[in-house]
């Protein structure tokens, strides 16, 4: 007999329409009190199904190995950006990230198009792990003609301590010519711009021409 706990967690997996409009999770305060011998379950029916951030949480949450490669299989195989941050960030939380962060993030921002897919998680976690190497990759993610290329050449800028916030409203003339709809030439000026503030601020960026 399932306890109460392991009921009501899986319930929760079954979102409608405004629970998963509302960016909410799974019911992780049932999932703390299930028993032992229910974790198996949980992680079975966690790891059958497509993985976002949700999947991602719970089997964070879960301490036996098959949740751990649940997670793994998820960094690899997605073909979600956000999911594979997500799981990046969970491994890494957890001690059991083959390679650093910092090397796992700042590709995941160098793969970047969709704002939707990735963009705000990816862009935070730029913000708890300032490293050369992610800044880089920022950089290289603001030339590329994306719809993320303005908000990585936006956080890049706070990184470096060029901005204030990381969308500094000061320099948004600047952010918006780096939209992929704006003329290449534009875009180039913009973009040397941007390499010349950060250089200044920062040093951590290479030049343009080597990007």
């Amino acid at each position: 007999m399932p306890t109460d706990a392991f009921s009501r967690f899986m319930s929760s997996l079954d979102l409608d329409y405004d629970r998963w409009h509302d960016g909410d999770g799974f019911d992780l305060e049932s999932l703390a009190a299930i028993d032992e011998n229910e974790r198996g379950d949980v992680v079975w029916e966690l790891a059958r199904r497509e993985p976002t951030w949700r999947e991602i949480a719970a089997l964070e949450q879960i301490d036996i190995p098959p949740a751990f490669m649940a997670i793994k299989r998820a960094l690899r195989d997605s073909e979600s950006i956000d999911t594979r941050l997500a799981a990046a960030a969970a491994l890494d939380g957890l001690g059991k990230l083959d390679e650093p962060i910092d090397a796992v993030l700042a590709r995941e921002i160098r793969a970047l198009g969709a704002v939707d897919d990735g963009c705000t998680r990816a862009l935070l976690m730029a913000e708890d792990h300032p490293t050369d190497l992610v800044k880089q990759a920022l950089l290289a993610a603001s030339q590329a003609r994306t719809a993320c290329a303005m908000h990585c050449a936006a956080v890049l800028c706070y990184l470096t301590g060029a901005a204030q916030e990381p969308f500094d409203w000061d320099l948004r003339p600047l952010f918006l010519r780096l939209g992929p709809d704006e003329p290449e030439p534009d875009r180039a000026a913009a973009f040397a711009e941007l390499c010349a503030l950060v250089d200044r601020e920062g040093r951590t960026v290479t030049r343009p021409d080597t990007v």
